[in-house]
């Protein structure tokens, strides 16, 4: 039987989405066709700075670049009625707290591409799955069967949104609702930061099973982990680069917890 290369659309959009993406800062005219999108996409590649990727948002931008929007794909567990009023404010804390350690980066950081912080921030749209009937109270194993099922059914699934899903249910709800604004970087550096850095989710691996076996020795690895939200454009990079397993720090309640300086 002759096999046939699958082919998918640069710009990924999901029936989910009222609207299709679209650039807010005019590096891809709403009124171009894909192509040439595309075309725009491909002239972006072959610039210095996008090839040198001198910095961690132009790493992430490459990795990204090749399905637009990128973003994460969230999972809503928790319908209570306090959840119905807190939960447009808690998935749009993803967003800004991405935006605001790209922010950080680029007044702080050395090195940084201005053009990648810019495309990253018009590019991002999560994907949100918030169907009560089947989502209410899921388990973590529910969700990534659920999870898996999408990943599977896109001939295009790379990236961060196919590669790692967040959960936010009851727990971390409440982390939302007591931090409802961006963490402040800065307080990453504190030694026992990882108690007071604010809002956190769930992230959960689509492809573990129990009989797994961990790399680097970590075998108490369960498949997913916290991380905080300001972490998560960091977890978008060290995800293109590494196993889940290998980037888990186990806190003092035993709970996972996602480090990027290990």
């Amino acid at each position: 039987m002759e096999l046939r290369a699958t082919s998918f659309s640069w710009k990924f959009h999901h029936e989910d989405w009222d609207t299709p993406w679209q650039s807010q800062s005019g590096d891809f005219p709403a009124h171009e066709t894909d192509l040439e999108h595309m075309n725009r996409q491909r002239l972006f590649k072959i610039q210095s700075w996008f090839r040198l990727a001198s910095c961690e948002a132009t790493q992430l931008l490459r990795e990204e670049f090749n399905r637009w929007p990128w973003g994460y794909t969230i999972y809503r567990t928790v319908y209570t009625p306090e959840s119905d009023i807190q939960w447009e404010a808690a998935a749009d804390a993803i967003r800004a707290n991405i935006f605001a350690t790209l922010d950080w980066a680029l007044q702080h950081g050395r090195r940084q591409d201005k053009q990648a912080h810019r495309l990253l921030r018009d590019g991002y749209r999560s994907l949100v799955f918030k169907d009560k009937a089947n989502l209410e109270g899921a388990s973590i194993d529910q969700v990534r069967e659920q999870f898996k099922a999408f990943v599977t059914s896109d001939p295009g699934a790379f990236g961060t949104r196919f590669r790692w899903c967040l959960v936010i249910d009851e727990e971390a709800l409440q982390s939302f609702i007591r931090h409802p604004q961006p963490a402040e970087f800065c307080e990453l550096l504190q030694p026992d930061g990882i108690e007071k850095n604010g809002a956190w989710v769930t992230v959960v691996d689509p492809v573990f099973e129990l009989d797994t076996k961990p790399r680097r020795g970590k075998r108490s690895y369960r498949g997913y982990m916290r991380c905080h939200l300001n972490r998560l454009e960091s977890l978008a990079w060290a995800g293109c680069v590494n196993h889940m397993s290998e980037i888990i720090h186990q806190g003092p309640d035993g709970i996972p917890w996602f480090e990027d300086n290990i």
